[in-house]
């Protein structure tokens, strides 16, 4: 959807049109709800975060200064929200975790396993079960909600060395599990990338993400 669409949806909700508060959702809720999903792992809190983000949404809808740029702002109010939920419910961040020699993105997954939905799941289901917690959520809001370091450090409470950490332990982690994967299926995963394209993988696999109902208010959006 263009920006244009967007300032004129957003324009028509804050004037109190449910219809185009619901077609805002359609458009951007998969991505709230994916990153969600994917920094709190688990699917009932996810949904929960993502119907306080889009109330949160609505009732500051005037207080949006460029509303073309609802996709952010909204992904962002989920991202504090989610940031809340940590602080609230966790054990003090460790920042004492190891600095480690970075590894680039180079090489890290080949390209076609973006588009092809069996391969795209071998790669979300080593994010998610070989991961720690901490890595997995640095992933997520580095390569999907494009955040940089310095950013996720505050929304993680820790040292900017401890994301840098964090991600290049993740990078060797994904790159040492495709490997593995390589040599027990005799499929060859591995192969010379741009940079960024777990970004694509990442949102590719959100597009596909069942969107849940938006309950704000009865009717407004339904799941696609």
């Amino acid at each position: 959807m263009e920006k244009d669409d967007i300032k004129k949806l957003v324009l028509q909700a804050a004037q109190g049109n449910k219809a185009a508060f619901g077609a805002l959702y359609e458009e951007t809720g998969r991505t709230v709800y994916f990153s969600c999903l994917k920094l709190l792992g688990d699917p009932q809190l996810a949904e929960d975060i993502t119907q306080e983000t889009y109330l949160t949404a609505l009732q500051k809808l005037g207080t949006l200064a460029q509303p073309e740029n609802f996709p952010a702002w909204v992904n962002r109010i989920g991202i504090n929200l989610c940031k809340m939920h940590f602080r609230n419910n966790s054990a003090p961040e460790d920042n004492s975790e190891e600095i480690i020699e970075e590894i680039p993105d180079e090489g890290l997954i080949p390209e076609e396993y973006v588009s092809n939905d069996a391969k795209r799941k071998i790669i979300m289901d080593i994010i998610d079960t070989v991961l720690t917690e901490e890595q997995r959520r640095s992933v997520i809001l580095y390569y999907f909600d494009m955040l940089t370091v310095p950013e996720i450090a505050e929304v993680m409470n820790c040292t900017t060395g401890t994301v840098t950490s964090r991600l290049s332990a993740a990078r060797k982690k994904i790159k040492e599990a495709v490997l593995i994967y390589e040599e027990n299926n005799n499929d060859r995963l591995h192969a010379v990338v741009p940079v960024f394209i777990l970004s694509k993988l990442l949102n590719k696999e959100a597009s596909n993400t069942v969107l849940p109902k938006l309950t704000v208010f009865t009717g407004s959006a339904s799941a696609r």
